[in-house]
């Protein structure tokens, strides 16, 4: 089962592009998971919105979460003090 995680911040246009190429891939994706931190939810724009409907017909799971507020790729109070060794 392949399943795929999209983290965005405000590229609408760059998201729509992505979601649409996973739509006609020859082997589908079970799920799809939005990681949204953009000020306004992708999820309510109408291209996206149209993407997702097009992937459930092809029987792929789209789910939009909002991940406020903004921490950047490491997140949570630790992340600054871990090293790599």
């Amino acid at each position: 089962m392949i399943e795929v995680l999209i983290p965005t911040y405000g590229r609408p246009v760059a998201l729509a592009a992505t979601l649409t190429a996973l739509a006609f891939q020859q082997r589908l994706p079970a799920r799809i998971i939005v990681s949204d931190q953009s000020a306004a939810p992708v999820a309510a724009l109408p291209e996206i919105q149209t993407i997702a409907r097009l992937l459930g017909t092809r029987g792929v799971a789209c789910a939009f979460l909002r991940n406020l507020p903004r921490r950047g790729l490491a997140r949570g109070p630790r992340a600054s003090r871990l090293t790599l060794r």
